[in-house]
């Protein structure tokens, strides 16, 4: 049965102010995102970083466009080209 509660009806709880830090990894479409805050005493967060997939990949992507090129000396640029957008083309459904 599903449930009849209202979102006027929920309550929340409040937070508390106090100084800290976290950090959490969450699944999302492209890969996992990783993320830090840190919280000062007032609980206002004073620092944040977080790692995109896409980030994590960008260093993979890199080393295939440079193993394109690579391989393909000797190739005419439009060859080149084709190849490298190809490349890019296949690796951008991974962002």
């Amino acid at each position: 049965m599903a449930s009849t509660a209202t979102f006027s009806s929920l309550t929340a709880s409040q937070p508390s102010n106090r100084a800290g830090e976290g950090t959490a990894a969450t699944e999302v479409p492209r890969g996992t995102l990783f993320h830090h805050y840190v919280l000062d005493a007032g609980g206002c967060v004073v620092a944040a970083d977080e790692i995109t997939p896409t980030a994590q990949n960008f260093s993979n992507v890199e080393e295939q466009l440079r193993a394109t090129v690579r391989d393909g000396r000797g190739e005419s640029d439009e060859v080149l080209r084709s190849r490298l957008a190809a490349q890019a083309r296949r690796r951008s459904r991974y962002r």
